[in-house]
């Protein structure tokens, strides 16, 4: 035994580990479920990200103007939605029919929009160029007369009170009989 090499317990276990190791490693650059190590969105989140583009980017009017009737969601009959766009006001598609009479305001759609962008940003930094124009045009619009039309136009009384009804006060019938008639509806 003089000439034989005597190997120690701790290189024993330090060989085998750098072996174990190397197999382990080759087993797992080898596999071919190695999934990307990268973030990225599927179809369904590519096709909402391109929709929401649209429209932000869509030229539309968010602008106070001295002949406007009634705003949007304020008791007006929904009827069909006209999507040919008149320049006045925001374009059809930024929503004004969910959640009437509280919640058909255009801001509401803005301020829904801007939270999965977030999310998308937060997944995919790379695209910061695309995220940003979105937000952009998102607060820029925010900021707008029509963002705030309700309490912009919505001065005194409502001159429609004493014709409320089921159609235009939710819970009308809850009411209390001295309030029917004498209180705002809602929205």
């Amino acid at each position: 035994m003089s000439g034989s090499r005597v190997s120690s317990r701790r290189a024993f276990l330090k060989n085998s580990t750098i072996v174990g190791g190397g197999a382990a490693l080759g087993a797992c650059a080898t596999s071919p479920l190695t999934s990307a190590s990268y973030p990225s969105h599927n179809d369904r989140t590519k096709g909402w990200l391109r929709y929401i583009w649209q429209k932000a980017t869509t030229a539309d009017d968010w602008a106070y103007r001295e002949n406007l009737e009634k705003p949007w969601g304020i008791n007006i009959d929904r009827g069909e939605i006209d999507w040919n766009d008149d320049g006045i006001g925001p374009h059809p598609w930024w929503d004004q029919y969910t959640g009437a009479p509280m919640l058909s305001y255009p801001r509401f759609d803005l301020a829904d929009s801007s939270y999965g962008v977030m999310l998308m940003a937060d997944q995919t930094p790379a695209w910061r160029e695309v995220y940003t124009r979105i937000m952009d045009e998102l607060a820029t619009r925010h900021t707008s007369y029509w963002a705030a039309i309700d309490w912009n136009t919505f001065i005194g009384p409502s001159p429609d009170r004493a014709k409320y009804g089921l159609s235009n006060a939710p819970g009308f019938q809850a009411w209390p009989e001295r309030v029917r008639g004498n209180y705002d509806s809602p929205g």
